[in-house]
């Protein structure tokens, strides 16, 4: 039975004093959170009043399911930093208009967008390419993008400010060697440069930053930096209405960056907060990780006292014993050292000293193979991707010398833990985010490039440049285009014969699976308008309250009636016509569709279109899509924005400006590009359109195995690995089978994928694999066993530390490969290196000897030079 210490009976009584609490590894931290989280529900705070960010997704998986064991209740918000902000964004954008609900681009997706541009500017004499293609890897031109964006920050400049992003190349090339080092690539063994790209981002860097995020926006993406400096502006601008949370905790605190502290501490005024984490397992300061600010200003500007957890009870007593004496060591005058303790029966960590690297990978392998207890609780790690890889190859050769299915099975970054960045998934992932969002132009063009025969870049560049048509990528997968040859064509006519209607909807929240419409209002062209107030059987959310306006007496006091009743006559008003909307494709549409399927009843449309699509196609460069700033544009006047009927009154105004002053004049162009390239795209829009019934019929898996035999997914990818992921993806499309919903299911799925691509959560239930992971890959994970490769001089600390004179992190990146064993932790490092003929003498990572002598056993394998 788990008893509390006093301190940890302190956390979790005390409400009127904000709390750092410093926890090192197995002091019950999690433990702690969810128990001072679940007596704040008992004695009666409603769950949606509690703010929980954590650093990882498994962080916050495990915090959600011990506060619903603890108190038995859920509604608890739980989310990591970039789970967060989304959350945030999607709130603000969809309810204002700004744009459709946003997907996530990973740091594949920005490498693939970003590669494209470069092959544009290439196209214009800008940029010269290497083969074809840019010179530097897709996930190191996502750094690129990355750095600058954050260099921007810093130097002042707003995220929606269209200025900045060339000062601040030209300040990192003068400034930063990392932001250098970036360019640089190896290509056999042989480092080269990308200078064309150097040079460009010199004389266009603005113009090439801005470009890319316009191609963001108009496929309604956002990726991991927008997330956080998108949040950030929201809540400093105070267009954001923030929930007036009772109870923050921000746990790992430790791996928090000051740009996300700012996102987390705008709503602490108000609340206890509760901020925890281990200052000693600091190891992402590349990424901006700065404790020793957070907590001084945490203190200095929140009041709060410092609590710390002492004891392990993850470990073992020597391990405990160990990682305590270790931190006294290395951080002198910070740690007291331990007393002694009595180690006999406890199992001492093996120092390994190994004869090469070859012998080192037997030795892990053997050890594995004659392993007795439960191989699950088994973990490799080692500082560096690169040693990672070396090991595998090992290890893999190692396995052909036994039978099949005798040998070790390993899981690496590469082969497995990135999951939902595997190529293969990743094209699943893409028809599936198409099928969601046929405005995601990343997806189109993966699938188009990849799958779709005659489609190559040069057709997908050449749409691009036809925007002003009105034509996008998206346009050949309507069926107007192979129709009538004008993906318009229902549009227009409409609009010419008066034959369309405008709507939108004021719901009680902006959840597409469960929230309903108070209110729907429409408008035909021929001036006759529909406006109704709809008794919800949910309760209106305080924000949606806040936002339009409408309680529920309200509401009946203008004459609300039930939903069924109020839609039977929108059907009558709308029968026949052509629907558009602002911003109704990702949201009103969906809660139309949905509150017409719960209520048994059909619309039958010609079609439906959305201001925002029809905006966003030939108007790239506005600041954004909200209606306010779409009608100012045009010097539209909107008298009541989020009352429906002056927003339809409103769109309505928007329509006439955009088909008469775009769409009309530009249809004998349009038609003209369509006819020349719709024969390309007309097989595939055949099998989209089958995929899209089959989708609204909720057949997922039946969609999966349809989009395998169309398009050969794994013929074109037979690795066993590749089948593997597939069957993993499978299982995890597998609940949405259960739904009600499933179309909403998805995408809510879709979003999770991106947000949570890099963690363990799917890769943990996989049976009978031993991790092989980098130690900044273990963060949050503990096993019984824990073998440390690699832990020579110039690995741990690494050779460029040791260059720089940065050290600090290296000694806490080996505390943490420690802190992550239970039972048993083994070091092992090649004590020479063979180049040829010659044998050259390795020394052991210095930090070795920092660990309690008695606590440790010296061993040296046998094998010599052969």
């Amino acid at each position: 039975m788990f008893t509390f210490t006093d301190e940890q009976q302190y956390v979790v009584n005390e409400n009127s004093k904000n709390i750092l609490l410093l926890a090192r590894a197995g002091s019950g931290k999690t433990f702690t959170v969810a128990h001072k989280i679940a007596k704040a529900v008992e004695g009666g705070l409603a769950p949606g009043d509690v703010l929980c960010l954590t650093f990882t997704v498994k962080g916050a998986q495990e915090i959600k399911e011990d506060v619903a064991k603890y108190c038995g209740k859920e509604g608890v918000n739980v989310f990591t930093i970039h789970g967060f902000c989304y959350h945030l964004i999607k709130e603000h954008l969809v309810s204002s208009g700004a744009f459709r609900e946003p997907h996530i681009a990973d740091e594949v997706d920005v490498g693939e967008l970003l590669s494209d541009l470069l092959i544009s500017y290439a196209d214009e004499g800008d940029y010269t390419l290497s083969d074809g293609l840019p010179m530097l890897p897709e996930k190191q031109l996502a750094k690129i993008i990355s750095q600058i964006k954050h260099e921007r920050d810093l130097l002042g400049f707003s995220y929606s400010s269209e200025e900045g992003y060339g000062t601040t190349v030209d300040h990192l090339l003068k400034t930063s060697s990392s932001f250098n080092s970036l360019f640089s690539v190896r290509k056999t063994g042989v480092k080269v440069t990308d200078y064309s790209l150097i040079e460009l981002l010199k004389k266009k860097g603005n113009k090439l930053c801005l470009e890319y995020q316009r191609r963001l926006r108009a496929s309604d993406l956002l990726d991991f930096d927008d997330l956080i400096f998108l949040a950030k502006e929201l809540l400093y601008s105070g267009e954001y209405k923030k929930h007036p949370y009772k109870l923050i905790i921000v746990d790992e605190m430790q791996d928090t960056s000051m740009l996300e502290y700012e996102v987390a501490k705008c709503f602490f005024d108000g609340a206890h907060v509760l901020m925890c984490g281990d200052p000693y397992q600091t190891i992402y300061s590349w990424r901006g990780s700065q404790p020793s600010l957070i907590t001084e200003d945490f203190k200095k500007n929140f009041g709060a006292i410092e609590v710390t957890l002492s004891g392990n009870r993850r470990s073992s007593p020597l391990i405990t014993y160990a990682g305590r004496y270790y931190l006294s060591e290395s951080f002198e005058g910070r740690v007291s050292r331990p007393l002694p303790i009595d180690l006999s029966g406890e199992q001492k960590i093996d120092v390994v000293s190994c004869f090469d690297g070859q012998d080192e990978a037997d030795y892990i392998y053997n050890l594995i193979k004659n392993y007795q207890g439960d191989k699950s609780g088994i973990c490799v790690m080692a500082r560096s991707n690169r040693y990672i890889a070396s090991l595998y190859k090992h290890f893999e050769r190692k396995n052909l010398l036994y039978p099949r299915g005798e040998g070790i099975s390993f899981f690496t970054a590469d082969s497995d833990f990135q999951f939902y960045k595997k190529p293969v998934v990743k094209d699943f992932l893409s028809f599936l985010r198409l099928l969601v969002n046929s405005n995601d132009a990343p997806s189109f063009s993966r699938i188009a490039e990849k799958y779709v025969r005659g489609v190559g870049r040069e057709t997908i560049s050449k749409i691009k440049d036809f925007g002003a048509y009105g034509l996008s990528l998206s346009s050949f997968l309507n069926e107007d285009s192979y129709l009538h040859g004008d993906p318009y064509f229902e549009l227009i006519s409409a609009y010419k014969s008066k034959n369309a209607v405008i709507y939108d909807l004021e719901t009680t929240g902006l959840d597409l699976e469960t929230d309903e419409m108070i209110q729907i209002s429409a408008k035909k062209l021929t001036g006759e308008e529909f406006n109704r107030f709809v008794i919800p059987k949910r309760e209106i959310s305080e924000k949606a309250l806040t936002t339009h306006g409408y309680s529920l007496d309200m509401i009946k006091a203008n004459g609300g009636k039930d939903a069924k009743s109020v839609l039977t006559d929108f059907i009558e008003f709308a029968k026949g016509s052509v629907l558009i909307g602002h911003n109704s494709s990702s949201y009103d549409d969906v809660i139309l569709r949905r509150q017409l399927k719960e209520n048994c009843l059909n619309l039958e449309v010609r079609g439906f279109f959305d201001t925002i699509t029809l905006a966003q196609t030939v108007l790239p460069r506005l600041k954004n899509y909200k209606l306010s700033v779409c009608a100012e544009h045009f010097g539209i006047v909107n008298e009541r924005a989020h009352d429906a009927m002056s927003d339809v009154r409103a769109t309505s105004e928007l329509l006439k400006k955009l088909v008469e002053e775009f769409y009309l004049p530009m249809t004998e162009q349009r038609m003209r590009t369509v006819q020349s390239m719709r024969n390309k795209f007309a097989d595939f829009y055949r099998d989209f359109k089958q995929m899209k019934e089959m989708l609204a019929r909720g057949e997922i898996m039946p969609l999966i195995k349809l989009i395998d035999a169309n398009y050969g997914l794994l013929k074109r990818n037979s690795r066993q690995s590749d089948r593997e992921s597939a069957n993993d993806l499978y299982r995890a499309l597998k609940h949405i089978e259960d739904g009600i919903d499933r179309e909403i299911m998805l995408r809510a799925f879709l979003s999770d994928t991106a947000l949570s691509g890099s963690q363990l959560d799917v890769i943990i239930k996989k049976h009978g694999k031993i991790p092989l992971i980098t130690v900044h890959q273990s963060k949050g994970c503990e096993f019984d066993l824990v073998i440390l490769a690699g832990a020579g001089e110039n690995e741990l600390p690494s050779y460029g530390a040791k260059q720089s004179g940065s050290e600090e992190e290296e000694k806490r990146i080996f505390y943490v490969a420690l802190s992550r064993a239970r039972r048993k932790f083994v070091i092992t490092y090649p004590s020479k290196s063979v180049s040829g003929q010659n044998v050259y003498e390795r020394l052991p990572s210095p930090y070795i000897k920092r660990l309690p002598q008695s606590a440790v056993n010296f061993i040296s394998t046998d094998r010599g030079w052969q």
